[in-house]
């Protein structure tokens, strides 16, 4: 019986010894997992940073486009509205030329979905473009060249800045010939 509890108490010991070994090794292997996660949190982080900064970059980019898609639209409608002005002042736009631009207006107007400009807005430029060229006022056409130069610049689309071209167009030759003929009772400039 000694000998069975001696090899016995020898089982508890190596046992003992093995689980103690054992909860070490668990600990150290823990302790590595853990150190192993605090570096994933840190390359987490890393990945975050480098995000946000990709989304910075990526925001001031689009702000650089959208700057210089502005410059490029407001410097083409500059150099149209001096050819136009110039054509119309020197009288090269006639009737019939000012007769189809109208029928266009009037036909593309027609088709304007509102957005961004309003309901309101695309009524006011169908309402323009549908009366007799008589009974349009620059103030009108002023006001419809706003409406249609802000479609443009916030869409980009090309019907948008199309009317815009066909509205100017309209608009300086009916201005300069009623300024030629002396019917003008509004002294209003061509908008730029």
């Amino acid at each position: 019986m000694i000998a069975v509890l001696g090899l016995a108490v020898t089982i508890v010991v190596q046992i003992a010894g093995l689980a103690y070994w054992l909860g070490r090794k668990f600990a150290a292997i823990e302790e590595r997992f853990r150190e192993i996660d605090r570096r994933f949190e840190e390359v987490d982080k890393r990945f975050e940073e480098i995000g946000k900064r990709f989304e910075k970059l990526e925001q001031d980019l689009r702000e650089e486009v959208r700057r210089a898609l502005s410059t490029v639209a407001s410097t083409a409608t500059a150099m149209n509205s001096l050819v136009v002005d110039f054509l119309a002042l020197k009288g090269l736009v006639t009737r019939d030329e000012r007769d189809f631009l109208k029928r266009q207006l009037e036909s593309m107007a027609s088709t304007i979905a509102p957005n961004p400009i309003t309901k309101e807005e695309v009524e006011f430029i169908r309402k323009v473009f549908s009366k007799p060229e008589e009974e349009i006022t620059i103030e009108e056409l002023d006001k419809a060249l706003e409406i249609l130069k802000r479609w443009f610049y916030e869409t980009g689309k090309e019907e948008a800045y199309k009317m815009y071209l066909y509205a100017y167009m309209f608009r300086a030759s009916l201005y300069y010939e009623r300024l030629r003929k002396g019917r003008n009772s509004e002294s209003n400039p061509p908008p730029h």
